[in-house]
């Protein structure tokens, strides 16, 4: 599906096994509601630097006080712990105690020890730290013990862990919703196998800053705006993809940016039925969310019940880049 070179193709083998991942692919991009979501980003939605994307300022204690009231408005007292190393200290640990380049039959002591060692912590627990100059984003950085320079049955064996959060760009209400979105990558990222495919990857993160947007502004002017941001990145995307798929190249970029696309439009559609949702759905729907933490299921699971496909995701988005579009 994916033409990679030898490093590409290692690049992705390492992160499938890291994390767990069972596949990656979807037949999204061939369907008539694909072309038809590409069709309505081309009319609407004329201008990325859109000049109705403004948002309150807040200080970094704000941002974070923000992100813990999301949480534990959601976890409803699951597991919210992730694996934590700053890496450096671990990294010199392995390397003492087993080499740089241990051998395939020291894998699963090293595995054991790391296990052994690691810290525990609440994910709001995680260092964030604040980039001002950046473009607003965010990151979680993963701890890959050894990078890439073993064989794929060390990183089948391995867990990964979280070294930070990074959010980039203003201190404001919209890094608000990127530090939720960043807390849900380090969560699942500590429970490996949690998400079957990778395309799925940013399903829950995406989810869940729709979900802290509406949290965090009762007026509903944030969660307009953040529905807005995401459309205009995934125009981008989309763009970026029909260039890569034109000019048949930069196919390891494009599975990048078809992850985001695929998870914007199944996001979409969870958070329709959890918006339209009663009490009951809502909260039906974080204790599921709180299972895959407890990995009694998977984010596939769950979204195979709510019927949060890409194609009904795609539908809706179609909706709401008429209505920004007005």
């Amino acid at each position: 599906m994916y033409n990679l070179n030898d490093d590409e193709k290692q690049k992705l083998d390492i992160k499938m096994l890291s994390h767990g991942y069972r596949k990656c692919d979807s037949n999204f991009f061939d369907t008539k509601e694909y072309k038809q979501l590409i069709t309505e980003m081309m009319v609407g939605l004329p201008k990325y630097e859109d000049s109705r994307l403004s948002f309150k300022d807040c200080n970094k204690q704000q941002l974070l006080a923000s992100g813990k009231y999301v949480l534990d408005k959601h976890a409803h007292g699951g597991d919210i712990r992730v694996r934590y190393t700053d890496m450096d200290s671990m990294t010199a640990d392995l390397i003492c105690l087993f080499g740089e380049n241990p051998r395939e039959d020291q894998y699963d002591e090293i595995a054991k020890y790391i296990d052994d060692n690691i810290a525990l912590i609440k994910v709001t627990d995680v260092p964030v730290e604040l980039n001002l100059s950046g473009r607003r984003d965010g990151h979680t950085f993963t701890t890959f013990f050894y990078g890439n320079n073993l064989n794929g049955n060390f990183y089948k064996k391995i867990n990964p862990a979280v070294k930070k959060i990074s959010v980039e760009g203003a201190c404001d209400d919209d890094s608000k919703c990127a530090y939720v979105h960043e807390m849900y990558h380090a969560l699942l990222g500590s429970h490996k196998g949690s998400v079957e495919n990778l395309l799925h990857d940013e399903v829950l993160s995406i989810f869940m800053e729709k979900v802290a947007a509406s949290d965090l502004d009762e007026t509903g002017k944030l969660e307009e705006l953040e529905i807005l941001l995401r459309l205009l990145d995934n125009k981008k995307d989309i763009l970026t993809r029909e260039y890569c798929s034109y000019k048949n190249e930069g196919d390891y970029d494009r599975l990048r940016i078809e992850t985001y696309i695929l998870s914007s439009a199944i996001a979409t559609k969870l958070y329709d039925t959890y918006k339209k949702g009663n009490k009951v759905i809502k909260r039906e729907i974080d204790e599921s969310i709180s299972d895959i933490m407890s990995e009694n299921s998977t984010l596939e699971e769950i979204l195979d019940f709510y019927e949060a496909t890409p194609e009904a995701g795609s539908k809706i988005m179609r909706k709401q880049i008429r209505h920004f579009s007005k």
